[in-house]
């Protein structure tokens, strides 16, 4: 069944990936790359130097994939390290986090926490599953999801596979609108209510 905390939400037509400016200086924290300190490059970073960063990286061939700061927003790093996401990895680690890359519409990689990370919020899920004929049960999934200001939904199970970025919206009713637009199964009703079609796949009971 689905489930979600807002009601008569409207739909974003045209949600921007992000709304608002950065919260915080990116150049007053640091950033360490493990991967390019093996790699003999001891220099500390700022958090706002990811372009150099970027092309240090593809000078030296070197595939990034565990990133410390001393920022203790984890939110505020993960953006400012987008440029940074390689959608040739399945994940990388953050500040000890589990970060997974997903993506925009667009095709855009964007980083996300893992789905069970300290902080993320299902705001919306749905599932079903069926016989196909046979021994196995089938199985799908989708959830709305939620880290600070970033909206995402993420599909998963034997039907698809997938996790798209809605943006980032200081509005929870315009960040949950947008994730519904994005997403697989989740539609807006007549009346503004959300309904996952999940729901009303063949059940297995």
């Amino acid at each position: 069944m689905s489930s979600h905390d807002e009601s008569s939400i409207q739909p974003v037509r045209h949600p921007e990936f992000s709304t608002t400016p950065p919260r915080l200086d990116a150049s007053e924290y640091s950033l360490r790359v493990d991967e390019l300190e093996v790699h003999g490059v001891t220099a500390e970073f700022a958090l706002s130097d990811v372009q150099a960063v970027k092309a240090l990286a593809e000078q030296l061939d070197v595939l990034m994939y565990s990133f410390s700061s001393n920022c203790p927003d984890l939110g505020f790093v993960l953006e400012c390290l987008e440029p940074l996401a390689d959608p040739g990895l399945d994940e990388v680690n953050v500040n000890a986090a589990t970060v997974v890359i997903a993506s925009t519409e667009e095709g855009r990689p964007v980083f996300v926490p893992r789905s069970d990370e300290p902080g993320v919020e299902v705001i919306a899920s749905g599932s079903s599953t069926w016989l196909p004929g046979g021994p196995c049960v089938m199985a799908q999934y989708e959830e709305l999801l939620r880290f600070g200001n970033l909206y995402w939904a993420e599909a998963t199970g034997d039907s698809d596979q997938q996790s798209t970025v809605a943006g980032r919206f200081d509005d929870p009713t315009d960040g949950l609108a947008a994730a519904v637009e994005v997403s697989l199964f989740f539609r807006f009703g007549p009346d503004g209510e959300i309904i996952c079609e999940l729901d009303s796949w063949p059940q297995d009971e």
